[in-house]
C-alpha cells in the first residue's frame, strides 16, 4: 500500500514540475 502511494505522489509531483516548467517557458 505504501508504496503504491509514494508513486502516485511521485507522479504527481513530476506533473506539478512539468506544467511549472511549460509556464516558465510561456
Amino acid at each position: 500500500m505504501a508504496i503504491s502511494i509514494k508513486g502516485v505522489n511521485t507522479g504527481v509531483i513530476r506533473k506539478s514540475n512539468n506544467f511549472i516548467a511549460l509556464a516558465l517557458k510561456i
